[in-house]
């Protein structure tokens, strides 16, 4: 009788522990979504929760499983609350709301508040996250350039903003004529410095890179026109 007694009660115990293990643990994810340059909402930005899970094979690279989203209002205000049911690693990452809409650049205001690596927040259960977005349209330059002795063909045009990185890769520009009144489209940062980068190659060798740097401030304009005459002899 003694030895059925404590076989039940055992088997109660690791039922206790199984549904404390799996005992609800909510994670709570609020924040807004701004244009900080122009002060105005920013609405339909999307805030997906992903599992975090490991490749068991080399590289061992990690990834994520969605279980998650929500889309930020009218108001631009966000709530997301999930309920995790096991002891696994979950992430955010703020984007558009489709993938063929790149209606904002998304910066995350108080990024230096979590754990972040490669455009993800790290979130645990139990926490409340405040998430403060800068949703913004990006400038639109149009940049008028006149382009002479490009005689190996291989000028190429890009925009960036705090280093020598493309502000935006889709918008780089590669000039074949040797001579050419052009224009082009690239995209920028509102209200920041800027610099246009003309990168020439005087052969094929990649050693042979030069550049020249068009510096501007940009204000909050849709579109922002720029002049600029690019002798490539003077590289």
């Amino acid at each position: 009788m003694k030895k059925i007694f404590y076989l039940i009660s055992i088997t109660l115990l690791l039922m206790s522990c199984k549904h404390l293990e799996l005992k609800n643990t909510t994670i709570s994810v609020s924040g807004t979504s701004r244009d900080i340059f122009r002060n105005i909402n920013s609405p339909n930005v999307k805030i997906v929760l992903y599992e975090q899970h490991f490749e068991n094979v080399f590289p061992y690279h990690s990834y994520g499983i969605k279980i998650d989203s929500t889309v930020s209002d009218a108001n631009g205000k966000f709530k997301l609350k999930y309920e995790v049911k096991k002891d696994i690693s979950h992430f955010i990452i703020v984007s558009n709301n489709t993938i063929d809409n790149k209606h904002y650049k998304i910066e995350i205001i108080n990024k230096d508040e979590f754990e972040t690596y490669d455009g993800r927040i790290y979130v645990e259960p139990g926490e409340e996250y405040n998430i403060n977005v800068n949703a913004y349209k990006p400038n639109i330059l149009k940049v008028n350039a006149s382009v002479q002795n490009n005689t190996s063909h291989a000028l190429s045009s890009y925009a960036s903003y705090r280093g020598n990185i493309p502000f935006d890769w889709d918008r780089q520009v590669i000039i074949r004529s040797e001579n050419i009144d052009t224009l082009y489209y690239l995209t920028a940062r509102p209200d920041s410095d800027m610099t246009i980068y003309f990168r020439y190659y005087k052969s094929a060798s990649a050693c042979s890179s030069h550049y020249k740097l068009v510096n501007l401030h940009t204000n909050t304009n849709d579109t922002i026109p720029v002049y600029c005459t690019i002798d490539c002899n003077t590289f």
